[in-house]
C-alpha cells in the first residue's frame, strides 16, 4: 500500500469517528427536522448529499419540569391511551422497564413513591406511584400518573408489574398523537365514538359528572375519563387506564 492511498484511508476513517463532549446526563432534543446526510466515498473523491427535510416527531411541543432543567421537546407518537397499556408499555411489564422507556420521553420524574404497602384504597399488597408534570406555556399544565402493584388482573405471580395510568391538564394539553391513533383530552365525545363505537358516555354515580368508558370484549383493562357534557360537540378533559387507587381515577374509582 503506497503512503498516500494509507494518508487516504487514515483521513476518512478520522473524519467518521463520532465527537465526544461533556453532556452526560442532559437530555438532548428530541426534534429532528431533516435527515442526515448521506456520504459515497471512492478511492480518490467524497461527494455529499443532503436528503429531504423529514419531520420525525409530532409537532406538539411542551416543557418537561421534573428533577432535571426544564426543556423543550416534542411529544412522540409513541404515547397511545389503550385498554391493555399507553402504546409503548402494557399492562403487565417490569416497572424498570416501562419508567425507562417513559424517561426516555418526558425525562425524569417529578415525583417516586417507592415500593409501598397498599392501604384500603388501593388493591393488591405493594404498590408504586411515578408522575411526571408536563407544562405548556400557552395552554397550562399536565399530569402524568403510572401506577405499578402486585393486584390482578394483569398479574396472577404477586409481582409488582405495570397496572395503570392516568393524564389530567388544566388546559386541554394533548399528550399523543390524537386521532384517529388516540383518543386524547380535548377529544370531541363524537371523535370519541367514532374510533371506539362501544364506548360508554354516562353519569357517574358518586361524582354526578359526564363520563366515557370503554371495555372491549375480551380485555382485562379499561379506558375511562372525565366528559365536559353529553353531546357529540363536549370533550374529554381527562384518562385513566388499567387499574387506579381510589383517588386517583376519576370518580374515585378503583
Amino acid at each position: 500500500m503506497s503512503g498516500r492511498t494509507w494518508f487516504l484511508l487514515a483521513s476518512i476513517v478520522l473524519t467518521t469517528l463520532p465527537s465526544c463532549g461533556d453532556d452526560a446526563g442532559v437530555l438532548p432534543p428530541v426534534t429532528a427536522t431533516s435527515s442526515p446526510a448521506a456520504t459515497t466515498t471512492t478511492a480518490a473523491t467524497t461527494t455529499t448529499t443532503t436528503g429531504p427535510t423529514i419531520p420525525l416527531t409530532v409537532p406538539v411541543t411542551i416543557t418537561i419540569a421534573g428533577t432535571l432543567p426544564s426543556t423543550i421537546v416534542s411529544i412522540p407518537a409513541a404515547v397511545v391511551f389503550e385498554p391493555d397499556g399507553l402504546g409503548f408499555a402494557r399492562f403487565g411489564d417490569d416497572p424498570e422497564a416501562v419508567i425507562s422507556a417513559a424517561e426516555s420521553l418526558w425525562g425524569l420524574p417529578a415525583y417516586d413513591s417507592g415500593l409501598v404497602e397498599t392501604d384500603a384504597t388501593c388493591p393488591g399488597t405493594r404498590m408504586r406511584r411515578v408522575g411526571w408534570t408536563v407544562l405548556s406555556s400557552s395552554a397550562g399544565f399536565g399530569r402524568v400518573v403510572l401506577l405499578f402493584g402486585d393486584a390482578e388482573p394483569f398479574n396472577s405471580q404477586r409481582t409488582v408489574v405495570f397496572t395503570g395510568y392516568g393524564y389530567e391538564t388544566s388546559g386541554e394539553v394533548p399528550l399523543t398523537a390524537g386521532p384517529p391513533s388516540s383518543i386524547d383530552v380535548g377529544v370531541t365525545v363524537a371523535q370519541l365514538l367514532a374510533m371506539w363505537p362501544t364506548a360508554h358516555v354516562f353519569q357517574a354515580e358518586g361524582s354526578g359528572e359526564p363520563m366515557f368508558s370503554y371495555l372491549p370484549a375480551g380485555s382485562p383493562g379499561v379506558v375511562k375519563g372525565r366528559l365536559t357534557g353529553y353531546t357529540d360537540s363536549d370533550v374529554i378533559l381527562d384518562v385513566w387506564g388499567g387499574s387506579t387507587c381510589r383517588g386517583d381515577g376519576p370518580d374515585n374509582s378503583l
